[in-house]
């Protein structure tokens, strides 16, 4: 006798709990509360435990959006600080170009004090 062309569905299968992106899909061999006809059996206990699979499959994705959220609040956190640390590196430079113009005046009054404390010393 040749195998069969098409065997029945396993309990994720047949709720495509194992495909994530099906999950939303209608299931065509999803019998929740009726006779699966390939075998003729009650499927009520397996159902309460798609059920359940399919709860935990939605807690999880809710988990997963809210940490989406997160990572996407965190990456325009993260933005703004970079931002931030370009402007204050963009400022601390033009304050070292200006303190390094500015050291021959700072130079030449120092001569000019330690010139007048001498002066006034003698």
């Amino acid at each position: 006798q040749p195998p069969p062309t098409h065997l029945p569905p396993t309990p994720l299968q047949c709720c495509r709990l194992d495909q994530p992106e099906m999950a939303e899909a209608p299931a065509p061999y999803c019998y929740e509360g009726s006779s699966h006809p390939s075998k003729g059996i009650d499927l009520q206990p397996s159902s309460a435990y798609a059920e359940a699979l399919q709860d935990r499959l939605n807690k999880v994705r809710a988990e997963v959006e809210l940490q989406a959220v997160t990572a996407q609040r965190l990456s325009r956190e993260v933005d703004d600080a970079r931002t931030e640390a370009e402007a204050n590196f963009k400022e601390l430079s033009q304050l070292r170009s200006r303190w390094a113009d500015e050291q021959p005046q700072r130079e030449a009054l120092l001569r000019e004090t330690g010139e007048a404390e001498r002066r006034l010393a003698e």
